[in-house]
């Protein structure tokens, strides 16, 4: 980022202050004291990136669940991570649709603060979902 002197802007009223905009080098766009939405990215998959290498060695990490019907075995690994990237989305993607459509409502209202919030009960209602429809909860080995 730089401060242009040639981009300068008065306001109107009885001060009429000069404002300077700082010029993004990479897109040419004005950024005025915020941050951009790539900034945004850059530090969730910075955020992402520190919570998987913490829980990547945790065994609590990794929930496993077993189809009574079939003994087909599921794994959802990570599931507060994969919820900080997609959010509500995937929550609905494993069918907490009940919590799913709940995360989504509250992000509207809360403008995706809440985005921050669902991460820490993700396996909590992972867990909940596989064993209301009759999963078996296995243990890690």
């Amino acid at each position: 980022m730089y401060y242009s002197n040639d981009l300068v802007r008065y306001h109107s009223g009885p001060f009429r202050e000069r404002k300077h905009f700082a010029v993004s080098l990479y897109s040419g766009r004005y950024v005025v004291g915020s941050f951009s939405a790539y900034h945004w990215i850059i530090v969730l998959g910075v955020i992402a990136a520190i919570i998987y290498l913490i829980s990547r060695r945790s065994p609590m990490a990794r929930l496993r669940f077993k189809n009574p019907s079939n003994g087909y075995v599921e794994e959802v690994p990570h599931p507060g991570l994969w919820c900080l990237i997609f959010g509500c989305f995937y929550l609905g993607y494993k069918g907490a649709w009940g919590p799913a459509v709940i995360a989504f409502l509250l992000a509207c209202v809360t403008f995706g603060l809440s985005w921050l919030i669902f991460p820490f009960f993700a396996k909590g209602l992972i867990r909940t979902v596989y064993l209301r429809k009759g999963w078996i909860e296995v243990q890690q080995i």
